[in-house]
């Protein structure tokens, strides 16, 4: 069975080894861990599902040379949220040959899982979605699997809503027709 530690390697092997943003890697690893079942601990966030323990998993992965962080910052804003500096920042991640290793040793643990896994991600990541439209996404996903049944716009905007997310109707539009090209909603 799949971990959030495979899930991040595979996140990494379905976007050719660099990833640019912890919001888009978030997201990934939400949309592989819903389909496969891993529990990743995602919580309602301010950019939709956000997960606690894929930030450490991360974490660790940079601290044991399995990725490179590499962070940059954009000159300085309004803070967006309560403790923030308004610092526009980017934080990419790059698999290290170290980590080409792991993921090498994780695929061989979990072949068929991990390269569903992969799949997903892939289609994810090959999409002309940027991170918003991710996040519009992942919204949407997380309030249909918590209904556990069809909804309509407006119901899933509602619902929405209420876990602080404002999804405007072209916003959820988006939302909707990334969820459809990679197979995870259908118009019936």
């Amino acid at each position: 069975m799949l971990d959030v530690d495979d899930l991040v390697l595979a996140a990494l092997q379905a976007s050719g080894g660099v990833i640019s943003g912890r919001t888009r890697l978030q997201k990934l690893i939400f949309f592989a861990s819903q389909v496969l079942k891993v529990d990743a601990g995602y919580r309602p966030h301010y950019y939709g599902p956000y997960s606690a323990e894929v930030a450490a998993t991360v974490d660790g992965q940079v601290s044991r040379r399995v990725l490179q962080e590499v962070r940059e910052v954009f000159g300085s804003g309004a803070p967006q949220f309560p403790g923030h500096d308004g610092a526009l920042r980017r934080y990419t991640y790059v698999l290290t040959p170290d980590g080409r290793e792991a993921l090498e040793w994780h695929r061989k643990q979990h072949a068929e899982d991990l390269q569903r896994a992969v799949a997903l991600m892939k289609q994810l990541a090959e999409s002309a979605a940027d991170w918003k439209v991710l996040c519009y996404a992942a919204k949407l996903y997380h309030v249909l699997v918590s209904e556990g049944k069809p909804l309509t716009d407006a119901a899933a905007r509602d619902r929405a809503q209420a876990l602080g997310w404002e999804m405007s109707p072209a916003e959820l539009s988006q939302g909707v027709e990334l969820l459809k090209q990679v197979g995870l909603v259908t118009d019936a």
